[in-house]
């Protein structure tokens, strides 16, 4: 037996001591063992790991780098020869152009070589790789810690539902210019004066673009003052729905104040306004110049008590308080529900945002979509236009766009035949969003229906979800009597009302008996009800 063989037969019996520097060939074959041979051709090392952590990302990372640089100096030399002498090797610098992602341009293949490319780019779409829908070409890329060509899985309605999706925080919102500048004016002279605060109330239906709007603007002071063009201040957002009662707002407040340290958060409310007051209360030329954003304002809104709403607004009143709160509601008639002692504090800046319009509707969509033609003009046209008619809410019409262009995404995946999204898809979704809805109005009387068309309408007049009892009252009758119909009496009318809450449609402020003051509004979507009522039967005639 000769050495090597002894040295064999020794490690088959000890199985515990490996000697991880052998230099045996059987170990430099299992070295070897992960990496293929280069080909004839000059394509890529392809490197095939059984075992991840036998093979370091540094050796794969050289091995692209020493193929991809051969391949250049290929490339190199074929230039320096000739267009000739290239012809002569068609098939390794296609082989190498195919798997960099490059390919030669379509005039300089003869017909025997389209046939061959053609029957290759049929072959990758079987393996799982999608071309461009816009440019029919298939490309790929190379990521950092990849060896194999990755394919971006890209399709136009994809990147269409993307764009579109409510999360996509567009860097500018079309169609609020006038408010822009209104909300631009009132700050950026606050914050270079840097001693006074002030106070500015917002108000509108919701998907009206009122936190977009403001949000940009402060984007834009932000980068003017990294210019240094303006002085320096801080922003701070609030969402009031994240509150569990109105007095949580003086602990979230100090705590964004103190920078978000949680050994700066007060334990309890009381502690929070008594911090809160002597900072107000100062004088202190240290302090920050501070932009509030209080979003869903309204859910501080209580009728027993309404001090932490006074308190909001008097602060920024305070001699170099160095303080503007900016509130956000969905209600334009909160200021008529406060106290007329909160009233007094909260100043005379009021600023409302009117529902989208359909001209509007169509820009910001279009905005979106970025100049991706996924979308028809008349589809985008119809969206705009039934949403402005019920309430201007963009983020409906995103929505509704976003579901057009999955339902095309699905008919394209079927017979790769839908090249946009059309009316039809628009009318599909609107059927399917209202599905429920009809359901439900399919199983009311004639005059609960026109009860919910007169709350649509009467929302739509005021820019407010929340409607007064007695005005739909009175709408319900002027529907009737130019109808030539029969007017329900006020005792049949207020039954409807109490009808259309016991089946939870429409929501009452509280629980006490409905009178003509009562504030009612809708338990479901105005865009969906109102396609609903339009498709109704019982009511083609009469609204």
């Amino acid at each position: 037996m000769n050495d090597d063989d002894e040295e064999f037969h020794c490690r088959d019996i000890k199985n515990d001591s490996k000697d991880d520097n052998s230099d045996s060939y059987e170990d430099e074959d299992e070295d070897e063992e992960p990496f293929k041979k280069p080909t004839d051709q000059k394509t890529d090392s392809e490197v095939i790991a059984k075992e991840d952590d036998k093979i370091e990302l540094s050796k794969i990372k050289e091995s692209r780098y020493n193929s991809k640089v051969e391949d250049d100096n290929t490339d190199d030399e074929e230039e320096e020869r000739g267009y000739q002498e290239k012809e002569k090797q068609p098939q390794e610098s296609e082989q190498g152009d195919r798997e960099y992602g490059h390919s030669k341009p379509h005039d300089d293949y003869s017909e025997d070589e389209r046939e061959e490319s053609t029957h290759d780019e049929d072959e990758t779409e079987e393996e799982g790789f999608i071309p461009d829908p816009q440019t029919h070409v298939v490309t790929f890329i190379y990521e950092d810690d990849l060896t194999e060509p990755v394919l971006l899985k890209d399709n136009i309605f994809e990147r269409a539902k993307d764009s579109l999706h409510l999360d996509a925080i567009p860097d500018k919102l079309p169609g609020r210019e006038g408010e822009k500048a209104h909300i631009q004016a009132f700050l950026e002279p606050k914050i270079n004066l840097g001693e006074s605060g002030g106070t500015l109330y917002i108000a509108g239906m919701p998907g009206t673009g009122k936190t977009a709007t403001v949000k940009e603007i402060i984007k834009n002071l932000q980068v003017k003052r990294k210019k240094s063009a303006i002085k320096l201040f801080r922003f701070i957002e609030i969402n009031c729905m994240q509150l569990s009662y109105p007095d949580q707002l003086y602990q979230t407040l100090y705590s964004k104040l103190q920078f978000g340290r949680r050994s700066a958060r007060p334990k309890t409310s009381e502690e929070a306004l008594r911090l809160l007051k002597k900072r107000f209360n100062s004088n202190s030329a240290k302090k920050d110049f501070v932009i509030v954003l209080v979003d869903e304002f309204d859910c501080l809104l209580t009728k027993k008590e309404q001090t932490v709403i006074y308190n909001l607004f008097e602060w920024p009143n305070k001699p170099a308080s160095k303080f503007v709160v900016i509130a956000i509601s969905n209600t334009m008639n909160l200021p008529d529900q406060l106290s007329s002692r909160v009233k007094s504090r909260m100043g005379l800046q009021r600023l409302p945002f009117q529902p989208y319009n359909t001209q509007q509707l169509e820009s910001i969509i279009k905005y979106r979509l970025g100049g991706l033609e996924a979308f028809d003009q008349d589809s985008i046209q119809l969206v705009a236009k039934r949403v402005a008619t019920v309430c201007g809410d963009a983020r409906r019409a995103l929505e509704i766009c976003r579901k057009a262009a999955t339902i095309a995404l699905q008919q394209n995946e079927l017979d790769n035949l839908v090249q946009k999204v059309t009316d039809t898809h628009i009318d599909e979704v609107f059927k399917q969003f209202s599905l429920p809805i009809r359901r439900k109005l399919n199983q009311l009387s004639l005059f609960e229906k026109l009860f919910l068309y007169c709350v649509c309408k009467e929302s739509k007049r005021i820019n407010s979800l929340e409607v007064v009892y007695g005005a739909v009252y009175r709408k319900l009758q002027e529907t009737t009597l130019s109808k030539g119909m029969y007017c329900p009496t006020e005792s049949e009318i207020l039954q409807l009302a109490g009808s259309l809450g016991g089946y939870k449609l429409i929501l009452f402020e509280d629980d006490k008996p409905i009178n003509w003051d009562h504030l009612l509004k809708l338990n479901i979507s105005q865009v969906d009800l109102f396609y609903g009522l339009e498709e109704d039967e019982d009511l083609q005639t009469i609204i």
